[in-house]
């Protein structure tokens, strides 16, 4: 994640996006015309593929108007604001193309208006060969889903629960939140205590995520019937999450997604009097965004807003405001040099610890499973973490092997982890998990005795590289995915 500008907001304001971006753009057509010279008159072209960024900095990128009180709010299409509350949010207008964007620029430029169909301004990055800001500027997630849409949404339904239905009282469920065990990523990112008077939840992106994931096991031993609408509703927004989360999709998937969009769409207008934001709108096109970039998950700002965090620090230390875009650049290209001061790139894999491998100390059944793995102990070596193309791996971490039916998911507990050359090893103990419809959870009694069965595999074999976490609830461990997995 490398430093391309470093501008104050004001002088953006003040000096038009233009003159900011037009050094990039410059470089950006050299790219694409010349290419890159990497050796042995080898020149390598390449181009803009998206960028980043949201509503309001999509928007101002963009050329469009940062206002989405207005008659044209999505950047996606030409639907009006006045459709989208009379009829439907999941209406869809004619599809913004290049034609329709250069000619309600050349309207504004002849006419003298402010804007056209939500467009007040070119692009300087519409100069560019291959790229064009209406099929270039994908949603974040983050902003859009999490701190928008499901942070007011879940507050309707929380309070639902809590004044309509009194199951529960807020005092109550925050004291769940509070007290809860949250184990491995979600302890990092504990949801915050519910404001009764606010509209919205108050958390950022993920705590919200986290939120919304655990619903069911926080205040599921207080819902008296599930089949209260509210409540399909919940579940609905739950799929949504999981749907959109998804990090691989298939064709089926983006098909089962625009379904539950228009499902979600439907229920929120039935249910609650309230009225939709914009961002309920940009969920409809969320499926034809997924099959142009890929998982929308992996286009989200928050890794940046993180790597912002470097700034910030810096700025708030050195207490000095004066070329202070000069500073911050040259302390981070001093970082970036650290970094890469060994490779540019780090190994496929990192292990912590090492230690000896001897086979004699297990079983028979376990050692007749490592040696069918080839692990016969000359050449292997014992770890208790591993870092595998940035996701870390110890003892104890569950994974998701396979899903036999809609209703089951095999999940491996890692007891012992193998490195032998390159390649990790991770012996599982298996678990068969049954699917609680009624509570969007996967459980198996954890109180009973089980004869687990055990595999070795390496991590191409699981049918998802990301750890789930186990929750246990009187008697039953629950597991709670973050995203769908693929078909």
């Amino acid at each position: 994640m490398q430093l391309v500008i470093l501008c104050r907001e004001k002088d953006l304001k003040q000096f038009g996006p233009d003159k900011v971006f037009g050094p990039l753009v410059k470089d950006l057509k050299h790219l694409e015309s010349v290419g890159l010279d990497v050796g042995n008159d080898l020149f390598i072209k390449g181009s803009l593929f998206c960028i980043l960024g949201d509503n309001l900095g999509s928007h101002m990128v963009g050329g469009f108007v940062e206002s989405f009180s207005g008659k044209h709010v999505c950047r996606y299409c030409l639907a009006e604001r006045s459709e989208m509350l009379h009829e439907s949010f999941a209406i869809r207008g004619e599809k913004r193309t290049q034609e329709n964007y250069q000619e309600s620029v050349q309207i504004v430029l002849s006419e003298g208006l402010n804007n056209h169909k939500g467009i007040k301004q070119s692009s300087i990055f519409n100069e560019l060969q291959h790229f064009h800001v209406v099929s270039g500027l994908p949603p974040c997630i983050g902003h859009d889903l999490f701190e928008g849409i499901l942070a007011y949404d879940m507050k309707l339904v929380t309070d639902y629960f809590v004044i309509t239905k009194r199951w529960f009282t807020y005092d109550q469920l925050n004291k769940r939140l509070i007290g809860f065990p949250y184990t491995g990523y979600d302890a990092l990112d504990k949801p915050c205590a519910v404001n009764p008077t606010s509209d919205r939840m108050p958390g950022h992106a993920v705590q919200n995520w986290v939120f919304i994931r655990l619903f069911s096991l926080f205040v599921g031993k207080y819902v008296a019937d599930t089949e209260v609408r509210v409540w399909a509703f919940f579940l609905l927004i739950k799929k949504l999450v999981e749907i959109v989360c998804t990090q691989s999709f298939e064709v089926c998937q983006i098909a089962i997604l625009n379904s539950v969009i228009e499902d979600y769409l439907h229920e929120r207008k039935e249910i609650f009097n309230v009225q939709m934001r914009p961002k309920h709108h940009y969920l409809v096109h969320y499926p034809e965004l997924i099959l142009k970039f890929g998982p929308l998950i992996r286009l989200w700002t928050l890794r940046f807003e993180s790597k912002h965090s470097y700034f910030k620090k810096c700025a708030r230390k050195l207490q000095n405001y004066k070329s202070l875009a000069k500073t911050l650049s040259q302390k981070h290209q001093l970082l970036q040099a650290l970094y890469n001061s060994g490779s540019l790139f780090p190994n496929e894999f990192e292990v912590e610890i090492l230690l000896p491998f001897h086979p004699e100390m297990y079983s028979e059944n376990i050692k007749a499973v490592l040696s069918g793995c080839g692990l016969t102990g000359s050449n292997s070596m014992k770890a208790t973490k591993v870092c595998i193309r940035g996701i870390t791996y110890k003892l104890g971490n569950t994974l998701v092997i396979s899903q036999p039916t809609s209703y089951e998911m095999l999940v491996g507990c890692i007891q012992d982890i193998f490195v032998e050359g390159n390649t990790v090893y991770f012996l599982v103990h298996e678990i068969l998990c049954t699917y609680i419809d009624a509570m969007d959870l996967y459980a198996y009694e954890s109180s009973l005795d089980h004869d687990y069965d055990v595999q070795c595999l390496t991590l191409s074999q699981f049918a998802d590289c990301y750890t789930v976490e186990i929750y246990f609830e009187s008697g039953t461990s629950y597991i709670s995915l973050k995203h769908s997995l693929s078909q």
